[in-house]
């Protein structure tokens, strides 16, 4: 069942700037990667690169520590990461398999004084919670565990 989403919205050029709603309840995400910054020591992810059927969608933090929700350039690395070659994808081993591949529901977070700081991603078996700040962090939340019961988390 596909249930109601906030509108994540994000500026695209295309011949001109232009609004594009770039998640939504019943996209299929076939596969998700981190994207790395290879000379960092710490492993953080910058980013995260959903793949879908005709694109992807690229979640960073941006350098005022705001959630950046841009449209991707599959299998090419976004503008920012420069030079290339000290950047990487890792692949995200759920994502994209089932029950971690159609949105069901999404909704962005907000800061206290309304930039965007988080996206809430509820597939059909878990929650994915992509935050920004000094470091990106994702996570899974299985469905039902109220705990926190994440099976991935980065930068906390």
């Amino acid at each position: 069942m596909v249930r109601g989403c906030a509108p994540l919205w994000a500026q695209v050029e295309i011949g001109g700037e232009e609004t594009v709603r770039i998640l939504h309840p019943g996209m299929k995400i076939e596969a998700g990667y981190e994207i790395r910054y290879t000379p960092e020591p710490s492993g953080y992810p910058e980013g995260v690169e959903l793949i879908h059927e005709g694109g992807s969608v690229v979640l960073s933090c941006k350098t005022d520590w705001t959630l950046g929700v841009s449209k991707g350039s599959w299998p090419r690395l976004p503008d920012w990461c420069w030079p290339v070659t000290s950047w990487r994808y890792e692949r995200m081993e759920r994502v994209g398999n089932p029950g971690f591949d159609v949105i069901i529901s999404c909704s962005e977070g907000f800061d206290e004084v309304g930039e965007p700081h988080s996206v809430q991603i509820e597939f059909d078996r878990v929650y994915m919670i992509v935050d920004s700040g000094k470091n990106l962090r994702w996570e899974f939340i299985e469905k039902g565990n109220h705990h926190g019961g994440h099976s991935h988390s980065w930068g906390l």
